[in-house]
């Protein structure tokens, strides 16, 4: 009977023991990122065994390596600026921007970023969607530090978790071999180019269409626009040189802004980054100044002829929203040196956005906007199909 006895006490408390156990070494290694009570070098401080896309990674990143350009952005900024790019020769860039991100998101990095490090420069990416009312944040920023708040329950099941357990077996491995998280570059080639451009493109528009946080049901968020000024406000205040720019998308895309009914959110989404973009400046010296480069209007980028079969490749569009590494190079080299390789671009590829040109340039879009869609033929009326909700895949 003794023995019996024994034996459920010793059952017990090795039931006890071995997630008390799990619970204790996670909580110590932390290989996500997610309490750091214990951050040391040659330990537990490179977070290798996670995503690199993650946010969770690029917080990490953000924290504990230094640099002297970091990109915020969404998933265009991520998947087309190379920080290995030749414009950026000579300096260390990380890639922060991230897929399918918010306006909020990108502000909650940046002011994490610069809680640990002040970059010299930071690039801004702007995307229409990213100041949709109904985006709020990715299920692993809610897992991250850049959240306000971790749930407990989140946080439990996390440092109980055996997949976890053996992350932080293996984070210890390779922090203890030297390892380093900051080769990372944050840069995500994203999906690999097959099938017929026009296709793709199709694809893209109409899967925004029916996403309620994209097109489908799009309202402007206040929240985002508090964002940006106070992202802005705060880079500008640690002394960060700030390029301000909105990426660019086909003229398909923004054919389908059209179709919708966008334009006019469309539009008034340029004049509040416009306003707050030109509040700031007025609060600056003039080498800090906030250059607003628009990138994503009628250009002969944006306009770029889409080949029907899969033969061809488009130059600068994987798809209407996707842009190819050749547009992030051609950006860098614009924002980095405007009067040099810059201008040798596309006229009307960059075009510097304030308070005195914003009414007459969104004029001269509309006009360009009617132009395309009387002379698109076949591919408007697919446009025209994906809004009505008849496209078929």
């Amino acid at each position: 009977m003794k023995s019996k006895k024994r034996y459920l006490i010793l059952l017990v408390l090795l039931l006890v023991a071995v997630p008390v156990s799990v619970l204790l070494i996670n909580l110590v290694v932390d290989p996500h990122g997610r309490v750091l009570m214990v951050n040391k070098a040659g330990f537990n401080r490179d977070k290798l065994t996670i995503k690199p896309q993650s946010r969770k990674a690029k917080a990490a990143i953000v924290r504990e390596c230094e640099r002297d350009i970091v990109i915020l952005g969404s998933t265009r900024a991520e998947g087309s600026v190379n920080p290995g790019s030749p414009a950026f020769s000579g300096q260390s860039v990380y890639n922060a921007a991230m897929k399918g991100s918010s306006m909020l998101e990108a502000e909650k990095i940046g002011l994490y970023m610069l809680g640990f490090q002040q970059p010299d420069q930071v690039f801004l990416d702007l995307g229409f969607y990213m100041f949709s009312d109904l985006r709020g944040t990715a299920h692993d920023f809610n897992e991250s530090p850049l959240a306000d708040k971790q749930s407990l329950v989140s946080i439990l099941g996390y440092l109980l978790s055996p997949q976890a357990f053996r992350q932080s077996y293996y984070t210890v491995k390779f922090n203890r071999a030297g390892m380093s998280m900051c080769d990372q570059t944050g840069y995500g080639i994203g999906f690999p180019v097959r099938g017929a451009p026009l296709d793709r493109i199709a694809k893209r528009i109409d899967s925004y269409v029916s996403t309620p946080s994209i097109y489908g049901d799009y309202k402007p968020g206040d929240i985002h626009y508090e964002s940006l000024e106070t992202l802005l406000s705060a880079l500008t205040a640690a002394g960060v040189k700030v390029h301000v720019y909105m990426s660019p998308v086909h003229a398909l895309q923004l054919e389908s802004i059209r179709q919708l009914g966008l334009m006019d959110d469309y539009e008034s989404w340029k004049r509040r980054v416009v306003q707050i973009t030109g509040q700031i400046n007025e609060t600056l010296n003039d080498d800090q100044q906030m250059t607003l480069w628009d990138f994503s209007g009628y250009n002969n980028v944006s306009m770029e002829t889409v080949p029907v079969s899969g033969a061809q490749q488009m130059q600068w569009f994987k798809d209407s929203a996707a842009n190819t590494p050749a547009v992030g190079e051609m950006i860098a080299g614009f924002l980095l040196d405007a009067e040099g390789r810059g201008a040798e671009f596309s006229p009307g590829f960059g075009v510097a956005l304030n308070i005195t040109n914003i009414d007459q340039f969104l004029i001269q879009q509309r006009q360009a906007g009617d132009s395309y869609a009387q002379s698109g033929g076949d591919e408007i009326r697919l446009i025209k199909e994906i809004v009505a909700g008849e496209y078929v895949h």
